[in-house]
């Protein structure tokens, strides 16, 4: 998981969170965000050693979900939204996806308003038949 913000600031956190070569296929970059503009603005840096972006909408550590990063936006649909929608503009029809975590054990579950769910709903299985046609994709 790479914070979006840290690597649209610092071309040292680029050198570090993000190395890959040729062989390293299929390649999906996870990040994490909390601003729309600021993972697309990451998302585009990467776009071309990469074949899709996941916005990381599940982790539940205590430091992660202070910064409104991880299963923090589960709570903010329209934000998980509106960054799929960013991001999918930059990316040139390279998958967007996003990763969530439910704790059944604390009940937290969430009820986002159902337009914006089907919208989601929507992107992950086109972005899931888009990453199944991938040629080189293998199990």
């Amino acid at each position: 998981m790479i914070i979006s913000k840290d690597f649209n600031a610092s071309q040292f956190a680029r050198d570090a969170e993000f190395t890959t070569n040729k062989e390293d296929r299929p390649l999906i970059v996870q990040f994490a965000a909390n601003d729309a503009f600021e993972l697309a603005s990451a998302s585009e840096k990467v776009i071309k050693y990469c074949d899709g972006i996941d916005i990381n909408c599940g982790c539940p550590q205590r430091w992660v979900m202070s910064e409104g990063y991880g299963s923090a936006l589960l709570n903010h649909p329209e934000l998980i939204a509106d960054m799929v929608r960013q991001t999918k503009m930059i990316t040139n029809g390279i998958p967007v996806s996003i990763k969530i975590r439910i704790d059944a054990k604390d009940k937290q579950y969430v009820t986002p308003n159902s337009q914006l769910f089907l919208e989601l709903i929507f992107n992950l299985i086109f972005n899931l038949n888009s990453l199944l046609s991938f040629k080189n994709f293998s199990t």
